[in-house]
């Protein structure tokens, strides 16, 4: 015995794995009898015990066998799931649902009649005898189209090229499409939940209908949370993008303008060192001409003088009557005479030399008096 119980129930045995296998088959099976509406514990019956009891069952076995195929490192339901990108587990467990909450509205529509439906129970079968065939309609139209829309894009994901898509990325058009999907199903599973749950609707008794007409509203509702998520995940993606882009196009303008600015303050000293140049250069040039100007006590060259001459222009006798203006002689330091430059000569020093001229010689006025008389 302690050789066989390790050997059935120890890591990956395959005997644990056909006994959970078996399990859930076999409650898989027990509970889809027990919960309809011809089993003991379907509508109408008030067996909530057994009802749940069913479920709970098939969901222990259902997790024992999802805990070996992990636990032993086999693909499991979960991992499987998961495994797809984009909002595809979501699309799946809504295929799921809505599937099983069309079989079930379908097998209470064909048997709640029957006498092993609600024939004796009259609260029972007056009430789905006064559900209207629009209703039923309804709610098999809203379920058809959700799982086959559901399965669509669940295969879409599931065999979406990766080789040259290897983030499975959609397009904008898919996008588009999926969320306008999700809305409208939203919406249709919305309206159908207020018609076939409320009193005298064909989901108003507790049982398999009710339970998936509400998990598949979740599941769809989910959905369209996930694709909100993400939309906004990828506005915000686009927002950080633009951000980032203005802040390096803000950077290289600022880094153009500090160029600029310090290629201005270069040539502001530049411009301010030419100025001061000239400047220097001019009053430099000043200087020299001021070098060049004789001044009063600058030293006179003694090798040049000046010398105001007596001798003065004659009157001609076919000119004025009026003396002649004395002309100033320069003479050089050797005796020599230069001629007078009467043009060069100031006005005021021409009446200058005239007036010395006039009172320095006395005996040429009055001999040129005499001639005159």
């Amino acid at each position: 015995m302690k050789d066989v119980w390790p050997k059935a129930f120890g890591p990956n045995s395959k005997i644990e794995m056909c006994i959970l296998l078996s399990l859930t088959l076999f409650w898989c099976i027990s509970t889809w009898f027990n919960t309809t509406i011809r089993g003991p514990a379907g509508e109408g019956k008030d067996q909530s015990n057994l009802y749940f009891t069913s479920w709970i069952c098939l969901w222990a076995c259902f997790w024992t066998l999802e805990s070996w195929c992990t636990t032993s490192g086999r693909a499991s339901f979960e991992r499987f799931v998961r495994s797809w990108p984009n909002r595809c587990p979501l699309w799946i467990v809504t295929f799921l649902l809505s599937l099983l909450d069309f079989l079930f509205a379908l097998d209470l529509y064909r048997h709640w009649g029957d006498e092993s439906g609600a024939a004796y129970n009259p609260y029972v079968y007056k009430l789905y005898g006064e559900v209207r065939e629009a209703e039923w309609s309804f709610l098999f139209t809203v379920t058809g189209v959700t799982f086959v829309v559901s399965l669509a894009w669940a295969l879409a994901e599931i065999f979406r090229e990766s080789r040259t898509n290897v983030g499975s990325v959609k397009s904008d058009v898919e996008n588009y499409v999926e969320g306008l999907t999700a809305h409208v199903l939203c919406g249709l599973w919305i309206i159908l939940v207020c018609i076939v749950t409320m009193p005298g609707g064909a989901a108003s008794l507790l049982g398999n209908l009710y339970f998936t007409t509400w998990s598949t509203l979740f599941s769809v509702i989910s959905t369209l949370i996930w694709y909100h998520r993400d939309w906004r995940r990828e506005i915000n993606k686009v927002i950080r993008e633009e951000e980032d882009k203005y802040e390096h196009t803000k950077m290289i303008l600022r880094k153009r303008e500090e160029k600029r600015m310090a290629r201005l303050a270069e040539d502001e000293e530049e411009a301010k060192k030419k100025t001061s140049d000239v400047e220097s250069t001019n009053v430099e040039e000043d200087d020299d001409d001021d070098d060049g100007i004789l001044c009063e006590n600058d030293p006179v060259d003694d090798d040049i003088t000046i010398s105001i001459g007596s001798d003065y222009d004659r009157p001609s006798s076919h000119t004025s009557s009026s003396p002649g203006r004395p002309r100033a002689r320069i003479a050089s330091s050797d005796g020599t005479t230069l001629p007078p430059a009467e043009s060069d000569a100031p006005a005021s020093s021409r009446i200058l030399a005239l007036m010395l001229s006039y009172f320095c010689s006395p005996d040429e006025n009055a001999k040129s008096n005499g001639d005159g008389d």
